[in-house]
């Protein structure tokens, strides 16, 4: 069973409904430019595939700060991923702590970048907050 927080629910309903505000735009805008709607939703179908990959991957995001969280509490440390293709965000953010409830600006370990493989886990007493 997931462990999915409240406020992990609410986000992934609000990027549900701003994806399908923006995929009508941009069938719509492809139609008016003279493309068939068929050619329209095809590339919308592709579209799509990328979506729910993303939110596959969000949703075990979620899942892993939820668990560390309930080990760790509140406040959650940054820690680099075995993936030696860091990137500079990532190795900033590393051995610094953050809320996931009011997650940093760059995202949240293993979310911060499409491969990325950073985790959350014990806070680092001596640590900054990330903003």
């Amino acid at each position: 069973m997931a462990l999915r927080s409240s406020i992990g629910r609410n986000r992934e309903l609000v990027r549900r409904a701003l994806y399908g505000l923006s995929a009508a735009r941009r069938v719509a805008n492809k139609v008016v430019g003279g493309k068939p709607l068929t050619d329209a939703l095809k590339a919308e179908k592709a579209n799509l595939e990328a979506h729910k990959r993303a939110r596959k991957r969000r949703l075990a995001v979620d899942d892993a700060i939820e668990a560390a969280r309930q080990v760790y509490g509140r406040t959650l440390g940054w820690y680099l991923g075995p993936n030696e293709n860091h990137c500079p965000v990532c190795v900033d953010a590393n051995g610094n702590n953050f809320r996931p409830r009011n997650p940093p600006s760059i995202g949240l370990p293993g979310a911060a970048h499409p491969h990325c493989d950073c985790s959350a886990g014990a806070p680092f007493p001596n640590g900054r907050m990330l903003n």
